[in-house]
Order: C-alpha cells, then sequence, then structure tokens
C-alpha cells in the first residue's frame, strides 16, 4: 500500500482506540454515556497517499466508471448533554499532523487491551489476532484462547481487499467489547488471519457506520448493541479532535456529547444515508469576500447520476444543485470533486501535485478561512487547518485534495474545525456547531 510524492506525507487517517497501560487516559462511563480519550502516538509514520486511493475505492461504486475496482468491500483507509465524570467519554490523542488518533478498548475476558481505529466510513469491527501468520511486527495481538468468554460461534470467513490490492480477512467470532466500562456482551468481532495493510502501531478498526456497510449481511454493530443492551441512554456518539499546532488530542463520547467543545448552538441536518455512509448536503463555500455557489458548478460534475446524487434532490424543495457530502473520520483531508477543488485551490494560488494534492503557501496570514455552507448553518475551517502539512523547508500541502468523485469527503481537517454529533436514532441526524478554538486536551500524551 504504498504511494508515491506529495500525498504520501498526508492523507491515511484514521481514529484510533488504544491500549496503553497508563490510567489517565483509560476510557470511562457514567449514567449510560462512554467517554474514549484519543492519543497521540508518535511511532505511527504516516503514508498520505493511502488514504486518497483507499478513498477513491470505497466510495468508487458511486461512480459511472469508477477508475478504481469495484470489487472493494465497504471498508477503506487501513483500510457516531455534557459529559459528567467522563462518562462514556474516550480521550484521543492525535498522530502527528492529526494523520491518526488514537484511544482505548478492551476485548475478552480478562480484558485485552487493542488499538483500534475509529471509523464512520465502515462498520466492521476486526482486529489482528494470534491466528495471524504474518503479524509478527504486531506488539499487541488478541488471544481467543485467553479469553473465557470468546464464542467461535459457526467459524464464518470474512475477506476484505482494499483499493491498492492488498487485503485482510479471518475468522469470526463473538466475545465481550468494553467500551468505556460499558461491556458489551455477545458482539460480533473479526479476527484477522492475515493482512496486509495496518501500520504495526494499529491493531485494527472499529467502524461507527450503519449496518448497511458490514462485509458479513446481518451483523449486529457495537453502536446497535449499546442501544440494544440498554448500555447507553441515547442513540449517539460525538467527536472533538484536536488540532497538532495546539497539543493535538480529541475526545469522543458514546452516548452524550461535551458542551464545553463547542461554541454556539448545535445546528441538526438529516442524514442521507446512502448505502451505509453518514450523508450530508451543502450549498456553498466563501473563500474571504467571494461566494462559491455549487448550484452551478453541480450539473457540471462527472457522474451526478450516481447513487450518491440522492442527496442533491431529496426535499429539496427549492430545486438548487446541492453538493452531496460524506463526513468520514476515516479520511485525513477534505476531499472535494475535481471541478470544486481546481476553483478552491486557485482562490489559494494552489498548485496541483498531480496525485489529488495541493502544494499551497506556508503563511496562514495569507489564507482566508474556508466556510462551508451547509444550508442552515455554515462552519469555518480556520487558516491553520487549510495547511496540512510543513515540511519546514518552505513546502506545504493544502488540507483539501481532489478526486474523481461527485461528492465531497469530508475528513479530519475539517471534522477538527466542528463539533459532530453523530445521532443514530430514527431518523437519523448529524449535529454539527463550531468548534472551540484551540481545544485543549490535557490527556494527549505520547506512547
Amino acid at each position: 500500500m504504498k504511494l508515491s510524492g506529495a500525498i504520501t506525507i498526508l492523507l491515511a487517517s484514521t481514529l484510533v482506540i488504544t491500549t496503553t497501560t497508563t490510567t489517565d487516559a483509560l476510557p470511562t462511563n457514567n449514567n449510560g454515556k462512554i467517554v474514549v480519550p484519543l492519543h497521540t502516538d508518535t511511532r505511527f509514520r504516516p503514508n498520505p497517499s493511502i488514504s486518497i486511493r483507499n478513498a477513491q475505492a470505497r466510495y468508487s461504486r458511486f461512480l459511472n466508471n469508477p477508475t478504481v475496482s469495484n470489487k472493494i468491500a465497504v471498508d477503506s483507509d487501513r483500510k457516531n448533554l455534557k459529559s459528567q465524570a467522563n462518562k462514556g467519554t474516550i480521550s484521543l490523542k492525535s498522530i502527528k499532523n492529526d494523520i491518526q488518533y488514537v484511544g482505548k478498548v478492551n476485548v475478552g475476558t480478562p480484558p485485552q487491551e487493542l488499538e483500534l481505529n475509529f471509523d464512520t466510513g465502515s462498520s466492521d469491527l476486526w482486529f489482528v489476532s494470534t491466528l495471524c501468520k504474518n503479524c509478527d511486527d504486531y506488539n499487541t495481538q488478541f488471544n481467543p484462547n485467553k479469553s473465557t468468554t470468546f464464542d467461535w460461534g459457526t467459524r464464518q470467513e470474512w475477506n476484505i481487499q482494499y483499493g491498492d490490492g492488498s487485503t485482510a480477512g479471518g475468522i469470526v467470532g463473538y466475545d465481550t467489547v468494553d467500551l468505556g466500562g460499558f461491556p458489551i456482551e455477545h458482539q460480533a468481532v473479526e479476527l484477522a488471519t492475515h493482512e496486509t495493510q495496518m501500520d504495526s502501531v494499529v491493531h485494527g478498526i472499529l467502524g461507527l457506520g450503519f449496518p448497511e456497510l458490514c462485509t458479513i449481511p446481518g451483523t449486529i454493530t457495537p453502536l446497535e448493541n449499546l442501544v440494544k443492551q440498554g448500555l447507553i441512554k441515547d442513540s449517539m456518539f460525538s467527536f472533538s479532535l484536536g488540532h497538532y499546532l495546539h497539543g493535538g488530542g480529541g475526545e469522543l463520547i458514546f452516548g452524550g456529547m461535551n458542551t464545553e467543545r463547542y461554541v454556539g448552538d448545535l445546528t441538526s441536518f438529516p442524514v442521507e444515508n446512502v448505502e451505509g455512509y453518514w450523508g450530508i448536503r451543502l450549498m456553498s463555500a466563501t473563500i474571504g469576500e467571494e461566494l462559491i455557489s455549487f448550484d452551478e458548478i453541480v450539473p457540471k460534475i462527472p457522474h451526478m447520476n450516481s447513487p450518491m446524487n440522492a442527496l442533491n434532490n431529496h426535499n429539496n424543495a427549492k430545486e438548487v444543485n446541492v453538493l452531496p457530502g460524506v463526513l468520514d473520520t476515516g479520511t485525513t483531508l477534505m476531499i472535494f470533486p475535481e471541478l470544486i477543488a481546481n476553483i478552491i485551490a486557485k482562490k489559494y494560488n494552489a498548485t496541483s501535485n498531480d496525485d489529488g494534492t495541493f502544494g499551497i503557501t506556508c503563511d496562514s496570514n495569507q489564507l482566508p478561512e474556508l466556510i462551508l455552507n451547509f444550508g442552515t448553518a455554515s462552519y469555518k475551517v480556520l487558516s491553520e487547518s487549510l495547511i496540512y502539512y510543513n515540511d519546514n523547508n518552505g513546502n506545504c500541502l493544502a488540507g483539501f485534495a481532489k478526486a474523481k468523485f461527485p461528492f465531497v469527503i469530508l475528513g479530519d481537517v475539517f471534522l477538527k474545525n466542528v463539533y459532530t454529533v453523530f445521532d443514530y436514532s430514527v431518523p437519523p441526524t448529524i449535529k454539527l456547531a463550531q468548534a472551540v478554538s484551540p481545544p485543549q486536551y490535557t490527556n494527549n500524551n505520547d506512547f
């Protein structure tokens, strides 16, 4: 899963649940909420090109003539009330340049701690195990034989193929999965017996998408089981992501939200659940004093008759063309359709690197904020976020990229500028508010 060029420094973002033994960042629960800290992992070495390629693979099914094989399964980038007493909260640590975030989860009895990716763009729960024959580089592997609550079930097999040809697969079993002190009993877990994709500091994936994205049809996801087993009161999870310039870190809460992490009011948007993704609509963008309306641009974007285009016209009483979007914590950058990305790049005097990324000035003072309008509310992407990577030699990469999609993928560059609540009750909604800037997380300790 190696690519070349500037993108290699950029895009393989995922959110990670980690298993360090320090007690200051353990998940906690209180009154039906799970608080999961996320932490920085300095051992990780990002390969951002993986993210753009896997984003192409993940969403290629929405293109008329996908440039990436449509045989890929639904996974990708390896490839949702104020918190009281840290109840239900998982602290997050951000990996260099916020390319990943890590937290903690326990699996089995007695518990085995694992480092897992939080990904709203997939729905499987899988991780490396002692059954894996090519996983010697992993410092931690789940051992089902050491868990008294592990159930082999029917030993159903699972397999995933990614956009760059890498694979993962193994056997489905069942065990207790503890999120912040809330034990999900008999949760389906996919034990990897082989994989060629993950970095050795990340042990697997915990998907936060809808059930339609499960590799094994009929799987009950951890999100569903949290509610089904009465472990959380509210069918929601919320993200607050820090910025590496301000110490990184972050916070994931299952079953609630933290009102101290945002300013103003939360605005609710209907979720367009297109094949399992957290879909949303964008009306326009503003750069400085200049408005970029998507109404006239969207019809010119190729593949707009794809299934994702259902976001464009559904409940759109004014018949205004809107840009479909997906909120995806498993993608680092904001990835726009090529036509729109080129317009935005021109406004920032950014230059194409011919790999999907853009070079941009390293002086944030020359970059006006990017404001994205979702119809009933608008949100700022701060100037500092528009510079994703600085090599300290005068070369910088932008926080936005381009791909041959008829929609925008709003990855972590956008999400760390807002507070996001993913409500998966019926009907599902997304709630957004401008994030406190800069957010501060005292538990963002390297490990």
